[in-house]
Formats: structure tokens, sequence, C-alpha cells
């Protein structure tokens, strides 16, 4: 198990997508399977980022990201501290969604920061 704390800013976004990934290849994950897993957890950051902490850059606004490879089984953890979700709001969505909008995120995002 590794983990690593990051400042919540939208530049340290890629930084969490980028420890995951060295941490799953240590482990001999497939690339192609890391690859989702950055998309999913790219999502996620930029959720704690935009409404966790609602894209305030304040020192004290942390994310913790773990990462646990137990033989064929991977666990990603990100906490926070932000604002907490209202669960009933929370809707699932289709993956093929997340994967399309992930780029127009990931810019929208930079345009707002």
């Amino acid at each position: 198990m590794s983990f690593k704390e990051f400042h919540s800013t939208i530049k340290n976004l890629k930084h969490i997508r980028q420890f995951a990934e060295q941490e799953l290849l240590k482990n001999s994950v497939p690339q192609n399977i890391i690859n989702e897993i950055k998309i999913v957890i790219g999502e996620a950051t930029a959720n704690i980022y935009k409404y966790g902490y609602l894209k305030d850059e304040d020192v004290k606004n942390k994310i913790l990201a773990k990462v646990l490879v137990v033989n064929d089984e991977i666990e990603i953890h990100l906490f926070d501290n932000g604002v907490k979700v209202d669960k009933s709001m929370v809707k699932p969505r289709d993956l093929s969604e997340v994967i399309s909008n992930q780029v127009k995120l990931d810019l929208t995002l930079l345009e707002n920061s």
C-alpha cells in the first residue's frame, strides 16, 4: 500500500493521476487498465476540487490518495475534508459518458482556474 498527500489545486490533479499510475505500474498492472483507472481518478479528484473544496486552493485543502494492489484486486482511495456530498443527489452514470466527458471536464476546470 502506498499513499501520498496532495494540496488540492487544479495543477495537482494530474499529479494524483501520475502517482496512481506509478504505483500501479510497480505492481505490474496492465497499461490499458491503468488508463481506465486514471480516467476515474481524474473525475473523482476534479469533483473533490470543484464541489468539495469549491475550487478554493487554500493550503489546508488536501487530497490523500491511497493505492493498494493485492493479488488481482486494486483499491484506490481518495480522502478529503471538503463539503460533504448529499448522497440523494448522486446519480449513477454510464462509464462511456464519463470517458467522453473527461477531456471536456479537464478543459473546463483549466479554463475556470
